[in-house]
């Protein structure tokens, strides 16, 4: 039926070819508008059997008093050459057996909320009477956005057919059918319950609950077989879907649910969670990508180091690669080293100092007195000045020097607070001081400590008073002595006369 691809028929432009049926086939249409419809026809096969010709139209009768936002719309039923049609609203999709088998992303996540208006759409129809029969993937369409419609109510039964024909030919798809409509029983509403649990349990264990080499097997299966449990299959499904489903697939129609209503409630529950999930995902899918955006700009922007180190090219001649020092210089960025002439590893050597170290001439000048000063062939630098008392507060490691020659300034006595280093030796005939905290030491003046790693001489000069006793500096350093061979700081009673 290709060949109508083209055609105009009863002002409806037929542009493309949809699908085909076991009766009939459906072809996308254009009307005078531009508005696009489906418009399912009867094929040749079909509408040489006049009860074909009559099922097209009852199912279009039967299917526009169907107005709900899950089953397909149907518009009208046309009597047209070369045969007649339904016209029924587009919509864009695929089946869902074609989506489970072939693009499983489009329900990943939704697979609750398309059972939930699949059951929604059920039991609308169910409430006006009408038994489906025939509830499979196949007749349940899934848009992009997973939403479904509910189609084909070809061999569909009202309620007083249900009541007057009965016993009759079994119609229906021998893996969806319920056991009483396989035994040709009188149907209600719990036969669609049946359909729809074999629906659910492929849908979330990937497979039908019976299977096997013919149609035979099949029906025999459904009549007397218990179907697996869910959570055998997969233990992530909940224990409420496992028992939903395990009700509706019972085979006495009695122990399955009044109507569809608990089904609704259930499904819904379980939406709610399968939306957090994907929301969560989704979330964690933006934050990964903004992640990955947002490197890959700080990697390409200019005057920006990259996040990662990168090898550097070879130098001409095929000699080694430049090390890297892995201390940063004042701009944030890694200093490049010489590597060494075979070297095949990377030194690491800190940055380079902002403020020069002394030289050991300079030190060994600011240290060196005036007057040695003065035979250096470079200019002689200014007689240091008299030393002149200080404060406790001072430290005398930073007191100048006596000029070569001047006398030695007279000590003033410190408090019994300062440091000992600062107090003045005992006058000769004076009674040596009570050993204590406070104990009288040699003071000491020396030059500044030079800056670490530079060895220089230290000159030490020890101020005695006048009149006092001679004391004696041992060669190898240590404390100093009297001549009696005792400290000068010592306690009295151990300084004998």
């Amino acid at each position: 039926m290709s060949d109508l691809v083209g055609r105009t028929i009863l002002g409806f432009r037929i542009v493309a070819k949809i699908k085909d049926g076991g009766m009939s086939t459906v072809f996308k249409g254009l009307d005078s508008k531009e508005q696009v419809h489906a418009l399912k026809m009867i094929n040749e096969e079909s509408f040489a059997v006049p009860e074909m010709r009559t099922a097209l139209k009852r199912e279009a009768e039967l299917t526009r008093s169907l107005v709900h936002p899950h089953i397909i719309r149907v518009t009208g039923y046309y009597e047209a050459q070369p045969r007649p049609f339904i016209l029924e609203e587009f919509f864009e999709s695929e089946n869902l057996k074609w989506v489970l088998y072939n693009d499983a992303e489009r329900v990943n996540g939704k697979i609750y909320r398309l059972m939930r208006q699949m059951a929604e759409a059920l039991q609308f129809a169910n409430s006006k009477g009408i038994v489906h029969r025939d509830v499979k993937p196949e007749n349940i369409l899934v848009h992009a956005n997973g939403d479904g419609r509910l189609i084909d109510f070809s061999i569909a039964q009202t309620k007083w057919e249900r009541i007057f024909s009965f016993g009759g030919k079994t119609k229906g798809t021998p893996l969806y059918m319920s056991p009483e409509q396989i035994s040709g029983r009188r149907l209600d509403p719990r036969s669609d319950q049946y359909s729809l649990g074999v629906v659910l349990f492929e849908m979330l264990a990937k497979r039908p609950p019976f299977s096997g080499m013919s149609s035979t097997q099949i029906l025999d299966k459904h009549l007397v077989a218990t179907a697996p449990s869910l959570r055998s299959v997969d233990q992530g499904i909940s224990p409420e879907i496992d028992e939903m489903v395990a009700k509706l697939l019972a085979k006495d129609p009695k122990e399955r649910f009044e109507d569809l209503t608990p089904v609704i409630i259930q499904l819904r529950k379980s939406e709610k969670r399968e939306e957090e999930i994907r929301e969560r995902e989704e979330i964690g899918r933006k934050r990964r990508g903004a992640d990955a955006a947002a490197a890959a700009a700080a990697g390409a922007a200019p005057g920006r180091p990259s996040s990662a180190i990168r090898p550097l090219p070879a130098p001409a001649g095929g000699s080694a690669h430049p090390a890297v020092s892995r201390t940063p210089t004042s701009s944030g960025r890694l200093r490049t080293l010489p590597g060494s002439a075979g070297g095949s590893g990377s030194e690491e050597r800190p940055a380079p100092r902002t403020t020069p170290r002394p030289t050991a001439s300079e030190l060994k000048a600011a240290a060196t007195p005036a007057a040695e000063g003065a035979a250096s062939p470079s200019p002689a630098p200014a007689p240091a000045a008299a030393a002149t008392p200080r404060s406790p507060a001072s430290s005398d490691r930073h007191r100048a020097l006596p000029a070569a020659g001047s006398p030695v300034p007279a000590v003033t006595p410190r408090s019994p607070a300062s440091s000992d280093r600062h107090r003045a030796l005992p006058k000769a005939g004076a009674a040596a001081p009570a050993a204590g905290p406070g104990a009288a030491k040699p003071i000491e003046a020396a030059a500044e400590a030079p800056a670490a790693g530079v060895r220089q001489a230290t000159r030490r000069v020890l101020v005695v008073p006048p009149g006092a006793a001679p004391i004696k500096t041992p060669s190898g350093g240590g404390t100093p002595t009297d001549t009696s061979g005792r400290a000068p700081d010592a306690p009295a009673e151990d300084r004998g006369s």
